[in-house]
């Protein structure tokens, strides 16, 4: 922004239109100082200056009180407008919209008063002429519902300043599913390995905030409350001791803890049986051993997330961040071996390597060698992109070898539209919206975060689409450079959640759809914010990984902050942030978010209509869990199964159909025709076939497939049952 504005700069004055300044304001609650406005220049030749009538001299004001304030803008030419704005004083219109779900008509109101009351504002406070009560066991207030929707009642606090709170409610649930146990591990009095799986009679009801609850006797929550497998309606908890458990459907601490009615279901309880101290635990480390003396030496680091494969079962355990590793294992004979065909086995040898488990510790190092050649990566990140506010826009070089680096460039440009506010660490050289960072030679498996502070100019229209993007480079050869570059491009907008988890695709072709046939990797983001009323010390965030995703191809992205990464049983992989001390929005709005990105491949094959789904629970100190929307992508192949397009239609005759079918395009000539199973395995490829085409099928198993076919520079496909 600031080399276009330096252009701009050189032309007449008479090139640009008039200075002018709008104002948008928000007014204040009765006589508290919560109101605002913001000047909006246009015309002129930026960059503008401000000067308030209270003697501010930023773009806007903020917690003033009811009054008439006036703005002078003056441009870069010292021309110079005047406008001002009435600040009304407005009784209370607070909106309790939640739109969670309830169990009984009445609910609760729980309009989060901290929040979108005037600071001056003091309790007690009144809800039709009631007085706010603390729910049991919560530190929230609540009041009954009329019982109706959407509804209007009398709002007041205890300084007498009053008006009105309206909202709607949630869906309310009278019905929930059954739920069953189907299968129970017993656990170790020395290690907390039992589990247990649940299945739904039914699918899980739609609206927000509704789990499956794990307590203890006692009835206190123990571990997750997580949701249904969209697909096979189970879910399993792990990770727990022995002892006995009761599960059932929980609307959440947010609003059944308050409720005062009785939700319409059914604790189930299950034990959990003790087999008494007969765990162990198998630990060690992973490591580049450069002068393969099998003896780690100080310059010799960690192999993160090297996956380990533990018989009989075929567990696949990755390796912490550091290499390190700690699995509880019941007693008993077991082998464990490196799987990543890119390690040299140095140490131990032979591999599997057999070891038993006596309710000891067994400790098994592996030092390894590498085929794998030089080979970077960039990886970048964005948070929420709004109007008015900054967003902070992370990137991270890699390297994914143990080999040494050359020096190492890195460079990060920013959608210029955005005004640049600041960069961490300093760049070595900054032009214009261009940052460049020149670092020594990168260690084994070394990488460095930088993060970059900017706002979204006011005007930004919402939907505007940014562009940012990463490159690294190095002095030495690679054995890839199609990793070199990294690009993203968010979206403005205007509200938003701002805990959410997002899912792109290596070809960034679709945030819907993954493409079998040409996407490789999946790249989530999940980003968060402390939205509370005080300083977040520590920030946890957990995503349980489907099955249909490759928990060995996990390969981390950036975050925010620094962390450490776990992989936990039951296919967990846990972010910690320790001392990240996260200021609340109210305090800081701008440092108050945090996100972290990874990559990881699914399971293949794939089979084309595969729903892989996915959510992350964020953890703000001891509060309960801020569980994202699910993340949704479907297996398909680049061009659909069908083309809209009907001027040419593929034909398939018969279809279904057990030995012959006729392929025809219309008129059009099949310049090259293909066969694919379901995953996406080419089964049959003819050049120049000519139209129509007699396919012998007979050779194909019974099942679906679909035929492809390309001619006058369109591709067009179809499905086919093999009977």
């Amino acid at each position: 922004m600031r080399h276009v504005a330096c252009l701009l700069a050189l032309l007449p004055a008479s090139a640009f239109a008039v200075l002018s300044v709008t104002i948008q304001h928000n007014d204040a609650t009765c006589w508290y100082s919560d109101g605002g406005a913001i000047a909006i220049p246009t015309g002129g030749v930026p960059p503008y200056t401000y000067e308030w009538s209270n003697g501010v001299t930023d773009q806007q004001i903020q917690w003033v009180a009811a009054g008439t304030y006036s703005v002078t803008v003056t441009d870069s030419n010292s021309d110079q407008v005047m406008e001002q704005v009435a600040i009304l004083s407005l009784p209370y219109a607070l909106q309790g919209d939640q739109g969670y779900a309830y169990c009984e008509v009445g609910g609760v109101v729980f309009p989060e008063f901290p929040f979108v009351v005037p600071t001056e504002a003091a309790a007690p406070w009144y809800v039709n002429g009631m007085e706010l009560q603390l729910a049991p066991n919560s530190q929230w207030l609540y009041a009954f519902y009329p019982g109706t929707s959407p509804y209007t009642l009398s709002f007041s606090d205890g300084n007498g300043c009053s008006g009105t709170i309206s909202g709607s409610l949630g869906p309310q649930i009278t019905n929930w599913p059954a739920l069953n146990v189907i299968a129970v591990e017993p656990s170790c009095s020395n290690a907390n390995v039992g589990s247990i799986r649940v299945q739904s009679a039914g699918p899980q009801p739609n609206p927000p905030w509704t789990y499956i609850n794990l307590t203890d006797q006692s009835g206190t929550p123990v571990g997750l409350s997580l949701n249904l497998d969209p697909q096979t309606l189970q879910v399993e908890f792990t990770g727990l001791a022995p002892g006995m458990y009761g599960f059932h459907w929980w609307l959440g601490a947010t609003l059944e803890n308050l409720d005062p009615g009785v939700c319409a279901h059914d604790t189930v309880w299950v034990e959990v049986p003790n087999l008494g101290p007969v765990c162990g635990f198998l630990s060690g480390m992973s490591w580049y051993d450069v002068d393969s003396d099998c003896v780690q030496d100080p310059n010799e680091v960690g192999i993160p997330y090297s996956p380990l494969v533990l018989e009989p079962g075929g567990e696949v355990v990755p390796t912490g961040s550091n290499g390190m590793f700690n699995i509880p294992l019941l007693n008993g004979s077991y082998t464990v071996a490196q799987s990543d065909p890119t390690l040299i086995n140095i140490c131990p040898l032979p591999q599997p390597v057999p070891f038993t488990v006596n309710s000891n510790l067994t400790t098994i190092n592996f030092g390894n060698g590498s085929t794998m050649p030089l080979d970077l990566r960039a990886s970048i990140s964005s948070g929420t992109s709004r109007p008015g506010f900054a967003v902070n826009i992370s990137a991270t070089a890699h390297n994914l070898t143990p080999q040494l680096s050359g020096p190492v460039t890195f460079t990060v440009e920013v959608d210029p539209l955005l005004d640049f506010i600041s960069a961490t660490p300093a760049p070595t050289t900054t032009n214009g919206n261009s940052f460049t960072w020149e670092w020594p030679v990168f260690n084994s498996f070394e990488a460095r975060t930088v993060s970059i502070s900017a706002e979204v100019p006011v005007p930004t229209p919402l939907g505007t689409v940014l562009i940012h993007s990463a490159t690294v480079s190095n002095t030495l050869t690679e054995s890839s450079l199609a990793n070199n570059s990294a690009t993203i491009q968010p979206i403005v907008t205007g509200s938003f959640d701002p805990n959410d988890k997002t899912a792109s695709t290596s070809t960034g072709a679709s945030n819907e759809l993954y493409f079998i046939d040409q996407d490789e990797w999946i790249d989530y983001t999940i980003r968060f914010q402390n939205t509370g009323t005080d300083t977040a010390f520590t920030v946890v965030v957990t995503d349980t990984l489907p099955a249909s995703l490759d928990i060995a191809s996990f390969e981390m992205g950036t975050a925010s902050h620094p962390f450490e990464v776990y992989f936990r049983t039951g296919r967990v992989v846990e972010w910690r942030f320790p001392n990240i001390l996260l200021p609340d929005s109210n305090v800081n709005e701008a440092a108050s978010h945090g996100l972290l990105s990874f990559r990881i491949k699914p399971v293949q094959p794939l089979l084309l209509g595969t729903s892989i789904s996915n959510e992350a629970n964020i953890y703000f100190d001891f509060n309960e869990p801020v569980i994202t929307d699910p993340s949704v992508l479907v297996a398909e192949f680049s061009t659909g199964v069908r083309d809209h397009d009907r001027s040419a239609q593929l034909l398939i005759q018969p279809n279904p159909a057990s030995d012959h079918v006729r392929v025809s395009l219309g008129d059009e000539r099949i310049n090259r025709m293909r066969v694919l199973g379901m995953d996406a395995r080419e089964m049959m490829n003819f050049t120049n076939p000519g139209s129509p085409v007699d396919l012998d099928i007979k050779a194909l198993s019974p099942g679906v497939y679909v035929i492809e076919v390309e001619g006058n520079g369109r591709r067009l496909r179809e499905q086919l049952v093999k009977q």
